[in-house]
């Protein structure tokens, strides 16, 4: 069996040609650049501040811009709520009594 030649074309070289391709990649360049996409969020909600500070050049380091953290207050049914059933908003967990996902300090530390 024979094998096949590929013929590969040779790029023109003449000035309207290589004067295209260049206007073609500052189209594209321009496009780029003028990408607004926002960055996207991370719902982060299972881990507590810690983990979370700790993790967080990973998570930007994927390409999320910010992160959703859940309800910081007390909720109404204990340190087991994920925060959707506010009982104190102002009740962000104390060294000696932390909320589901830490305390103040952690919090503050965190963001």
């Amino acid at each position: 069996m024979k094998k096949r030649r590929r013929i590969f074309s040779k790029p023109d070289k003449t000035p309207n040609a290589v004067r295209a391709r260049r206007l073609e990649f500052e189209q594209l360049e321009i496009r780029r650049v003028l990408d607004a996409s926002a960055p996207a969020m991370l719902q982060w909600f299972e881990t507590d501040y810690q983990v979370m500070e700790s993790r967080l050049p990973d998570v930007f380091e994927a390409g999320y811009g910010a992160i959703w953290i859940p309800p910081t207050g007390r909720a109404d049914s204990g340190n087991q709520s994920v925060g959707y059933d506010v009982y104190d908003r102002f009740d962000l967990g104390a060294s000696d009594d932390p909320t589901l996902y830490g305390t103040r300090n952690e919090l503050q530390t965190l963001v």
